[in-house]
């Protein structure tokens, strides 16, 4: 009885983790993140198969669902609801990232130097949107 007290307890908490997660566009190099648990850092995991967040960008009609931890990274990906075209990111634990545009090219952020790179062109630029990663 007790157990089952605990799960409910938890199942009644995670409307308020999911108040408190990371707000994520395609603009942004990492997460706004507010005061909340993270899974990654207390578990030491990510358990972005089982609990990723979604949300529905109407300006562009993507769904994007992502599940980052600053402990362990995770990934954000969109999803075109008009094209079914998609992009991608995955996070690092170092901040670093990698991932495909809507264009199909390949990229990477690195952290350290703060560029993006498009793997396919070459380009390189300071700030980016995941959509198309240094395009012109």
């Amino acid at each position: 009885m007790r157990n089952l007290a605990l799960s409910l307890a938890a199942v009644a908490a995670l409307p308020a983790i999911a108040l408190g997660a990371p707000a994520v566009n395609a603009n942004l190099a990492k997460p706004q993140e507010a005061n909340n648990i993270d899974l990654g850092c207390l578990r030491g995991d990510l358990r972005a198969t089982k609990y990723p967040s979604t949300a529905y960008d109407a300006a562009n009609h993507e769904r994007i669902m992502y599940n980052i931890s600053r402990c362990t990274g995770g990934f954000i990906m969109g999803t075109n609801t008009d094209t079914w075209k998609s992009w991608h990111a995955d996070v690092a634990a170092n901040g670093s990232m990698t991932g495909r545009d809507l264009d199909g090219d390949a990229w990477k952020y690195d952290r350290a130097s703060k560029l993006y790179t498009n793997l396919t062109t070459g380009r390189s630029c300071a700030s980016a949107n995941l959509r198309h990663v240094c395009a012109e």
